[in-house]
């Protein structure tokens, strides 16, 4: 393989990035966060047209005038560098690029924090990987869903709604607070940081008030947890791991 190149990603890379983006972010997920959202690239787009901050970076790796692949990290927040995400395009899997690449991240931004990023428990070849890097599994999660009933608001209307959240109206995603409550919002899920907010049919009734595309709710728990037991409604979405390490 040729020589891997690594930069701070610019506007002319949103193409590449967003082509890598929709071929590696995709499975029964994908519909629960941002990047599985087509609004997304608009917010690519605009954030690398924006001053970077100090922590948080987009970075990418060249082969031969090809991204090749792209992190979005966070660094020396909470006493941990985080990895957000990382892809690699399909033509250049396998070929040691993500090892090549943060190793090359932790030497130009260096830090004596250690890592941390989340990866699907079904991404076997990335968590070997990680692995080999010394990177050890803290925690076992599960992502765990419900349907909601369907409402019609009579109310507001959806543009109404929409043009209220300036970012889910044009990303299709957001953070927000209702009733003293944090919750995200990606499409038409809504994430619950709590047991009580996810079996909460009060509380996710005003979430479907105000954002009315809202079908469905989920929450990220440790496998352990037992809570839900008795919720007939939830089901498993998919199960990620908590990995820690150095590169």
């Amino acid at each position: 393989m040729n020589e891997v190149y690594i930069q701070e990603a610019q506007p002319e890379h949103a193409d590449e990035i967003w082509k890598i983006i929709q071929t590696s972010f995709v499975g029964a997920h994908s519909r629960y966060v941002a990047t599985g959202q087509a609004g997304y690239r608009i917010y690519l787009e605009e954030r690398l047209r924006a001053k970077r901050s100090n922590t948080k970076i987009l970075v990418i790796a060249r082969i031969d005038k090809h991204v090749a692949a792209f992190a979005d990290v966070t660094l020396n927040h909470e006493g941990a560098n985080f990895l957000t995400r990382i892809a690699v395009a399909q033509e250049f899997r396998g070929k040691g690029v993500v090892r090549q690449m943060m190793r090359r991240i932790d030497e130009v931004y260096k830090s004596d924090c250690h890592w941390e990023l989340d990866v699907l428990s079904t991404n076997t070849g990335a968590i070997k990987m990680y692995e080999s890097l010394g990177f050890k599994t803290v925690s076992n999660r599960k992502w765990v869903g419900r349907l909601l009933p369907q409402r019609v608001s009579h109310q507001r209307s959806h543009d109404r709604v929409e043009s209220e959240d300036v970012n889910y109206a044009r990303y299709g995603f957001t953070n927000t607070w209702l009733q003293n409550r944090s919750i995200s919002i990606a499409g038409t899920a809504v994430r619950c940081y709590d047991t009580s907010s996810f079996l909460d049919d009060v509380f996710l009734n005003q979430v479907q008030e105000k954002y009315p595309k809202i079908d469905r709710a989920f929450i990220i728990l440790d496998v352990a947890n037992k809570e839900l037991y008795s919720c007939a409604e939830a089901f498993e979405i998919v199960r990620s791991h908590r990995m820690v390490g150095s590169f």
